[in-house]
């Protein structure tokens, strides 16, 4: 038993293929399962060739103005029926085939993600270099392989992703924000790859979403972890402050200890101190 939940905002390109070929993928492998649409505020007839789709199993859900992609998933999760939820996108993108594979998946694991196969040489380099550059900084914060962050298509059970609504991003970062908060507490997160398809449509995605992206994975670890976010500049600062007395040492073995030296090394030590207070702080909370 498992809800489909689809966002829909502006889709009317595909969103018709997208919702059948659902029913057909589903109705061949469990007899209980739903398909919720969320349609977000679309200016196009996405709206009305949902209405127009007569199946019992689909349920539409209209937030009447746009409230971003996040949001929008949060409203289908919450109307979903069972607790098992599937994700997926309604541009076309992501081979809905897969459904069931991600589905049996889910029996051993917390998430399930599709790893999107070539999501890089499918998106112009303005887009996937950033992309590229954000994955790798969130993989160094979260100190884990993160085989695909922000992929649209991913199976979790209600029960848990409820937990963190508070924390995860109405927006375009949803996907970024739950799989960092599944797996800065270590929740297992399982990937199994996919074919990407080039989009129907429009891209929603602006340049700006980039510095967002950022900004949201620093905030999501520093909520779980904040330790993580505040060791490695410490002793940066640590360092340079150490490397900077040794420098002035030996060029200047007269001068006592110099400010900019003094500065750098006790800042490092500002910032570890913040650091273990705020994670104290969160392991606090979490007791």
């Amino acid at each position: 038993m498992f809800s489909v939940v689809v966002p829909v905002y502006n889709e009317e390109a595909s969103i018709r293929t997208t919702i059948n070929k659902i029913f057909s993928v589903c109705e061949g492998f469990e007899n209980f399962f739903e398909v919720v649409a969320v349609n977000d505020g679309s200016k196009d007839k996405s709206l009305e060739i949902l209405k127009s789709i007569k199946n019992t199993k689909l349920t539409i859900v209209d937030n009447g103005s746009n409230k971003g992609y996040g949001a929008s998933l949060k409203a289908g999760i919450k109307k979903a029926k069972y607790n098992l939820i599937v994700i997926c996108d309604a541009d076309g993108t992501y081979p809905i085939e897969k459904i069931p594979d991600l589905v049996l998946e889910s029996k051993n694991n917390d998430m399930v993600v599709g790893k999107r196969i070539g999501r890089y040489s499918k998106t112009p380099f303005i887009k996937s270099f950033p992309k590229f550059i954000l994955d790798q900084i969130a993989n160094v914060v979260v100190g884990r392989k993160i085989e695909d962050i922000n992929s649209g298509f991913r199976v979790f059970k209600k029960s848990d992703i409820e937990k963190y609504f508070s924390i995860i991003s109405d927006k375009f970062s949803f996907t970024t924000t739950s799989t960092l908060s599944y797996m800065s507490n270590n929740l297992s997160v399982k990937y199994i790859p996919i074919e990407y398809n080039f989009r129907q449509g429009k891209s929603k995605v602006r340049p700006k979403d980039a510095s967002d992206f950022l900004f949201l994975i620093v905030r999501t670890v520093m909520y779980f972890n904040p330790l993580k976010v505040f060791f490695w500049p410490s002793v940066f600062f640590m360092i340079l402050g150490v490397g900077k007395f040794i420098f002035d040492l030996f060029n200047e073995p007269y001068l006592n200890i110099t400010t900019s030296s003094m500065l750098f090394f006790l800042s490092g030590l500002q910032l570890l101190a913040i650091g273990m207070l705020a994670d104290l702080l969160v392991r606090t909370r979490n007791n």
